[in-house]
């Protein structure tokens, strides 16, 4: 019975867990609101991951990140965000240890209204999705800027 327990505990503490901090600012980069929402790495993006340990990758790295106003939990079989609005944002990276950060600022007229989801893509447009999120709803107005700091925790 030990044993069980123990290959339990060890497969609940491995794999790939994400979360993004969501922050918006106003025009003169006051912060109006954050948030911290736990994510989910969708089937394709957990596919991506792993080619990419491939010599040769035939899936093209996280690379852009978008923005919607679509209210439907995520789900493993996600391939788009519900209602992407404004235009697809590049990326920085960065990597610490087992952890990867990717972040990108949605600036002012980019993706205004009631934004409540987000996710990484390897495109500016299609493309695959690595990972959504939904959260309550923030409003971002015409002057706003929107923030994400995604990280994702091998391990």
């Amino acid at each position: 019975m030990a044993i069980f327990d123990l290959l339990r505990r060890l497969r609940s503490k491995s794999g790939v867990r994400g979360q993004c901090l969501v922050e918006l600012f106003d025009e003169h980069g006051r912060l109006k609101e954050r948030r911290l929402v736990k994510n989910l790495i969708v089937n394709n993006g957990k596919y991506a991951i792993t080619e990419q340990l491939l010599d040769s990758p035939s899936i093209a790295k996280p690379s852009h990140m978008g923005i919607g106003t679509g209210t439907t939990a995520p789900a493993a079989t996600d391939t788009a965000l519900g209602t992407e609005v404004g235009t697809r944002v590049s990326v920085t990276k960065s990597r610490s240890n087992n952890v990867l950060t990717l972040s990108a600022t949605f600036g002012a007229g980019n993706g205004t209204g009631a934004i409540t989801e987000a996710g990484i893509f390897n495109a500016a447009t299609a493309g695959t999705m690595y990972s959504r999120i939904t959260f309550a709803a923030i409003n971002k107005g015409s002057n706003d800027s929107l923030t994400l700091t995604w990280t994702w925790t091998i391990g």
